[in-house]
């Protein structure tokens, strides 16, 4: 599911987006315990205009699924990725943890970004933990300097 417009510390945002793949998968029989759910970012906040920003949600699937008008199929790129292990305690922290692993971390590290998308992917279900931790593993495709 893909939003088009400012997406960030928006919490209530990413609760409908998450909630309205789960329903499509879920009507599909095409969550369970394996499914993995990821947020790709297709821009830098840092750079692109609130209105422009975008970003998509969205949970594994098998192989051949077909999307439909409101819901898109799409493939992440496998290669090398620096992965930052994140507990998340509210989502004004996605912001300085992504500042930390992109502006502190990436230019002393050896590598640079290249060309794939950045993404997160979310290890737990924050409705599930009694503190509402969300374990996230935060992604971003580098290449040697």
């Amino acid at each position: 599911v893909r939003h088009i417009g400012p997406y960030v510390g928006d919490e209530t945002l990413f609760k409908r987006l998450f909630e309205q793949i789960c329903l499509w998968a879920g009507a599909r029989s095409l969550i369970n315990g394996n499914s993995e759910f990821f947020a790709v970012y297709h821009d830098d906040p840092e750079i692109t205009k609130d209105e422009k920003l975008r970003v998509s949600v969205g949970v594994t699937v098998p192989e051949g699924t077909r999307g439909d008008s409101k819901v898109s199929v799409m493939r992440l790129d496998g290669g090398r990725y620096a992965v930052a292990h994140c507990r998340i305690a509210k989502s004004g922290e996605f912001l300085s943890a992504w500042k930390a692993l992109c502006g502190e971390w990436l230019p002393q590290s050896g590598f640079q970004p290249d060309d794939r998308l950045c993404f997160e992917q979310y290890l737990n279900d924050p409705e599930q933990d009694p503190e509402g931790i969300i374990v996230v593993d935060m992604c971003v495709p580098v290449k040697p300097l």
